[in-house]
């Protein structure tokens, strides 16, 4: 008790950034933080994804959050205790850098300096900033992030968008786009759902039979794009007029598909690929039947596990529904704004 009395005791105060720190508490929450942030990294290293994806991710992603202002108040308030300029704090702005500051603050001697009385606006800001992430990382419980790298969704999801993810166990529904793991690699997709436990699916000439019926669908004319590297993964699209040079238009088929349930929704046609004519599956109970939007450059549940493909997809495998894309980013980061894709904000996914 006296423990986690004392840690309590430290985490509060590292709010005051006006106070002063001694060494030996310094070092225990910088242990603490690089020890966070270590596994932090690890989590996302070796599974490809969002660290909420693993069971080891939530908590880690919460350690590591929670001590990002504490961490960062006992850095000035050590500074001030070794009689330091708060310039120095200028040092976390890289991981080398703040590393070297924690080193050199775990050796550095005691100021004799008489402790600066505390600064009540520095501790409400400090606190207010904690409440804010709090509630961040409370909507983490029940909405996530996704960023899609590739074009297998398009037309309705492009490469480079930047998604919202709801979190649920509801039972999935036919047409929705969810995101889900691998049955083998554990590595994250987002695809439709065609199939539901109990359903027959196959193709025939690119169109999709659902229990024996044809899916309505209807030909829209062209989607059109230019030829260029698209978004983090810097793949070139495929194009139904053969191969075009860079900067110039790349033309695919756009159909719109109306499912059973009235979920409708574009999906896209290059050419005629063995995906567009497969035998019958029928999907057994506890899975779910997935087929890419952009059908000849998806991988999916058309395709076995044996053939490197998706298959049957378990339930329990389901991640989230993608709800909303907030921003879109054509470029190879996700920050350069000025790559942004104009008008493609809060678009709810159909």
């Amino acid at each position: 008790m006296r423990a986690i009395s004392s840690f309590a005791t430290g985490y509060a105060s590292g709010f005051d950034w006006s106070g002063r720190t001694g060494r030996r508490r310094f070092a225990l929450f910088a242990v603490l933080w690089f020890a966070c942030m270590l596994a932090a990294k690890s989590v996302w290293k070796s599974y490809g994804g969002p660290m909420a994806y693993h069971w080891l991710g939530l908590p880690t992603f919460l350690a590591f959050a929670a001590l990002v202002i504490p961490f960062a108040g006992h850095i000035m308030r050590r500074l001030n205790d070794a009689g330091r300029s708060g310039w120095w704090a200028a040092l976390l702005i890289s991981w080398p850098t703040t590393a070297l500051l924690a080193a050199y603050l775990c050796v550095a001697p005691t100021s004799q300096v008489a402790q600066r009385p505390t600064l009540s606006l520095m501790r409400n800001i400090g606190w207010a900033l904690a409440a804010v992430m709090a509630l961040l990382f409370l909507l983490r419980l029940f909405l996530a992030p996704f960023y899609l790298p590739t074009g297998s969704a398009k037309p309705g999801l492009l490469p480079g968008d930047f998604l919202v993810i709801t979190h649920g166990r509801r039972p999935p529904a036919r047409g929705a786009v969810l995101v889900y793991e691998h049955p083998v690699s554990g590595q994250t997709y987002i695809t439709r759902v065609i199939g539901l436990p109990g359903d027959t699916v196959r193709l025939i000439d690119g169109a999709v039979w659902l229990n024996g019926t044809a899916v309505a669908r209807e030909q829209l004319g062209l989607f059109t794009e230019t030829m260029q590297p698209q978004a983090l993964a810097g793949a070139l699209p495929r194009c139904s007029n053969g191969a075009v040079g860079l900067g110039a238009q790349c033309h695919k088929q756009l159909w719109r598909e109306t499912l059973p349930n009235g979920t409708s929704y574009d999906v896209l046609d290059i050419n005629q690929t063995n995906g567009d004519n497969t035998g019958l599956f029928t999907v057994p109970e506890g899975h779910i039947f997935f087929i890419g939007d952009n059908r000849d450059n998806a991988i999916d549940s058309r395709m076995p596990l044996s053939n490197n493909g998706i298959g049957f997809v378990p339930i329990e495998n389901v991640i989230g529904r993608a709800r909303m894309v907030l921003f879109s980013a054509s470029g190879a980061s996700l920050l350069a704004f000025w790559n942004w894709r104009a008008g493609r904000y809060f678009e709810v996914i159909q």
